[in-house]
């Protein structure tokens, strides 16, 4: 599958359409290259050239728009209109070309975000579920985790490698006895353009009981 820039400059352009919006093909990609932390498409395509920037972004889990850019950008263009709907605009866009990227209109959230997700991870985790009665029901179960991603400080085109340890213990009223589970697992994430990332990716190393 291929999601190159122009496929989400059009999706751009149809969004906006709906609204009653019209945005030039040319504009719609000067919108997408600013949402991708360029100030210009010819900036994002010289680093497409040099292969700092994806030229597919089928592979993109995460996108990080950068909103205060885009809308700089349009209203540059003359696109004053679109500065109160650009991150429904975007997303929307993004979307509907990709439909398993989620776009993060910061790091922080993007950050949070990825920590869900490795929660989420181990407590699917074969060993985990049988640790914890095998079967994993959020309203029955928390997880806390106290490391972190600074997502901005991974440089463009590395794979960051972590150790993060997950506290797994029963909800409040859930009625279930048993001590708090460690789970240790190694998380690694990749950032594969200047605001896209590839990941969680996690593997559950040991577990112990606190």
């Amino acid at each position: 599958m291929t999601i190159d820039i122009s496929a989400i400059a059009r999706a751009v352009s149809k969004q906006a359409a709906a609204d009653d919006i019209s945005i030039k093909l040319g504009h719609a990609l000067e919108l997408v290259a600013a949402c991708l932390g360029y100030t210009s498409l010819s900036a994002l395509q010289t680093a497409q050239a040099v292969g700092s920037e994806l030229r597919n972004f089928h592979k993109a889990r995460h996108v990080v728009i950068d909103l205060d850019l885009a809308r700089c950008r349009a209203l540059a263009l003359g696109h004053s209109a679109l500065a109160g709907s650009l991150q429904e605009l975007l997303s929307v866009a993004f979307s509907t070309r990709s439909k398993w990227a989620e776009v993060h209109t910061d790091f922080k959230i993007f950050e949070e975000a990825l920590k869900r997700m490795v929660g989420q991870q181990m407590l699917a985790d074969p060993d985990v579920l049988a640790s914890i009665g095998g079967a994993y029901m959020e309203d029955r179960f928390n997880i806390c985790i106290d490391d972190s991603l600074v997502a901005e400080e991974v440089p463009v085109c590395e794979r960051v490698n972590m150790t993060w340890t997950g506290r797994v213990t029963p909800k409040e009223g859930a009625h279930i006895p048993g001590n708090t589970l460690l789970v240790v697992a190694a998380v690694s994430a990749w950032r594969i353009g200047e605001r896209c990332f590839e990941g969680p990716f996690v593997e559950v190393v040991r577990l112990a009981v606190a």
